[in-house]
């Protein structure tokens, strides 16, 4: 199990597979982790409900009341570990998980990759096919457009400050994260691609506050 999950409109997409959805909303969590109260579906004999349930454990042997919880678990040995062995047989939910993401690591700071790769299919949905020159392929500045408007469409006014709160203060940041993503195989690449197509993008500010700002119609 990762340490970090997307998890969105949970509501929505379980209505046909549970009985009744227990103070559950259509969320959008981009930074589902450990200790937050997440959507998990549970079976009883009645049927399955949707529910919020606190991510971690405290083993019922745990006499310390400042016991850390227990947050993961080991395929190859949980049913050998004294804390889950007896928990796995009866007691299991489904976490409503639309997508893991994993962290890069930069001078101590961490930079979540599953927001760029979210924003990359929103861009390719969104460019017409007659008007991309390749079918399939996004340009530097496509994607850093694309990365704009989904990223104010998400989050809003606060795009600037969640950007920022991971790492990412220039378009250098996304074009960096992208070229990364290449790296390991998540994504492809032309010749004609590079780096520097993500160095000439919009000023944060600009691109994040000022169209929230009183007078200003966001685009």
């Amino acid at each position: 199990m990762c340490g970090r999950y997307v998890v969105t409109n949970p509501v929505s997409k379980t209505e046909k597979i549970v009985k009744a959805a227990i103070q559950v909303d259509n969320i959008q969590n981009y930074n589902a982790h450990p200790y937050q109260k997440l959507p998990v579906i549970k079976k009883y004999k009645n049927g399955n409900t949707l529910e919020n349930l606190k991510w971690g454990l405290v083993p019922g042997w745990a006499k310390d009341k400042d016991f850390k919880a227990l947050i993961n678990a080991r395929l190859e040995t949980i049913d050998e570990k004294v804390s889950f062995k007896k928990l796995i047989k009866e007691f299991r939910c489904v976490a409503i998980v639309d997508g893991f993401y994993e962290w890069k690591r930069d001078d101590k700071e961490k930079i979540p990759y599953y927001f760029i790769r979210e924003a990359l299919d929103h861009t390719l949905k969104s460019l017409d096919k007659n008007t991309r020159k390749n079918k399939g392929h996004v340009s530097g500045g496509e994607l850093l457009e694309g990365i704009r408007v989904y990223a104010i469409d998400r989050f809003g006014p606060m795009s600037k400050t969640l950007l920022n709160h991971w790492n990412i203060n220039t378009c250098k940041d996304f074009g960096e994260i992208v070229f990364m993503l290449v790296e390991y195989g998540i994504l492809g690449r032309t010749d004609n691609d590079s780096i520097k197509d993500f160095e000439n993008g919009y000023e944060f500010t600009d691109a994040f506050e000022v169209p929230f700002m009183p007078g200003n119609k966001r685009n």
